[in-house]
């Protein structure tokens, strides 16, 4: 029998993920960091492993991750970014709560 923790990671989906990120991003008191972009990635890595692939969301997500990580942006870039990673979000989950 698996765990609660082991469960809900082998059942975490596209839409899921996108209600996990609202809430990190809610919770996070300082801008994202490297260590808060790798529990992300992590996270759609996750969806992958269930679904096969993201959709176009989490796509724009990973891929936007991937560019930050690899050309190390300053803090304001890496902000701003958190910034429109949030109104995408509400804008996404509030159309499928309707």
């Amino acid at each position: 029998m698996l765990c609660t923790k082991e469960r809900a990671y082998r059942k975490m989906k596209n839409r899921e993920v996108q209600w996990w990120l609202m809430g990190f991003l809610e919770l996070c008191d300082k801008p994202l960091d490297q260590k808060k972009l790798t529990i992300i990635k992590n996270h759609l890595n996750l969806v992958r492993a269930v679904e096969g692939e993201l959709d176009e969301l989490n796509t724009a997500i990973e891929d936007r991750i991937k560019e930050i990580k690899e050309n190390d942006f300053p803090i304001t870039v890496i902000s701003n970014f958190q910034q429109q990673l949030r109104n995408s979000l509400i804008y996404t989950l509030r159309r499928h709560v309707r």
